[in-house]
């Protein structure tokens, strides 16, 4: 654990403090998650007259995406600018993941298009950010961008990244295509890839199909999967369904309370109470019992 205190006085003591001292502090800051000593120490860095190298810059960048700190980051472009850095691809790719990661996109999306090389990261940080930013068909036609250049290779976040994309703005068939798409850039789906195969389906109303998807998967399906099916049973009021899922749901915990008060939940929104019933006779003989509710009043 890196810790501020004694790695500052030790620093202190140093008779000689050399560019490749500061940066090793800054960047142990970084790693340590202790951001505002990072900034602090970048401060007087400068005030040191020591220019900051690449990889300060870059950990910097790194801690302004992590905590969402728009302004610090571009304090930190605008000193890459002042000090007339050379920007190289590593640089770049922290430049684009702090905007992209900020929310910042038309500045994201400026540096991006001016690169020459661009690493992987860098276009999952702009696929990503069109993605989350409601851009959903941008956030396609950029990874169409990249399958087309053919270097770099994408990896299972964007592949995570634009199969979500997909299930936002209803991409039924690009996203089935992109998913069995992977085996061939040397990628096996986990379970999140099939999680978003299952909303993707979902969120276009083809729940028979999410619900075949799931039952002929080569990995278990965690609880997150099938709560979304669910979820889009009742949205998409396909109660008839939640029976036959309820038997998956339930085999995976039978003695989980919160899974049998959800389906009771969605059997009382569609009026089904001699289901309901069947439930809590379920609860009944495998001794679950739901935890009584209780208010709190201050006075």
């Amino acid at each position: 654990m890196w810790r501020y205190g004694s790695s500052r006085s030790g620093f202190k003591a140093m008779k000689q403090r050399d560019v490749v001292s500061w940066t090793t502090m800054v960047c142990g800051y970084v790693h340590g998650r202790q951001f505002t000593a990072t900034f602090i120490f970048f401060e007087e860095m400068k005030d040191a007259g020591i220019l900051a190298s690449e990889m300060v810059l870059v950990s910097l960048l790194s801690a302004c995406s992590q905590r969402g700190a728009l302004d610090s980051g571009r304090e930190i472009h605008a000193y890459i600018e002042e000090k007339n850095i050379k920007l190289d691809v590593f640089l770049e790719s922290a430049l684009v993941d702090m905007y992209a990661k900020c929310g910042c996109i038309d500045m994201a999306a400026e540096i991006f298009s001016k690169m020459q090389h661009k690493q992987t990261l860098t276009w999952n940080s702009m696929v990503g950010v069109l993605a989350s930013n409601g851009h959903g068909k941008e956030a396609v036609h950029l990874f169409d961008q990249m399958l087309k250049f053919g270097d770099p290779k994408p990896d299972g976040i964007t592949f995570k990244t634009v199969l979500g994309a997909c299930a936002h703005v209803g991409m039924v068939n690009e996203g089935l295509c992109y998913f069995h798409s992977m085996p061939s850039f040397g990628i096996a789906p986990d379970i999140e890839h099939y999680g978003c195969i299952v909303d993707l389906l979902s969120r276009a109303g083809l729940v028979e199909e999410a619900f075949e998807f799931i039952k002929k998967m080569p990995i278990d399906p965690n609880p997150v999967i099938w709560g979304s099916l669910l979820s889009a049973c009742r949205f998409h009021d396909k109660m008839d369904l939640v029976r036959r899922v309820r038997l998956h749901v339930i085999k995976l915990d039978p003695n989980d309370v919160g899974t049998h008060v959800m389906i009771a939940n969605l059997y009382a929104e569609g009026g089904q109470w001699d289901d309901i019933q069947q439930i809590r006779e379920q609860m009944v003989s495998r001794g679950i019992e739901k935890s009584p509710g209780y208010s709190s009043i201050q006075v």
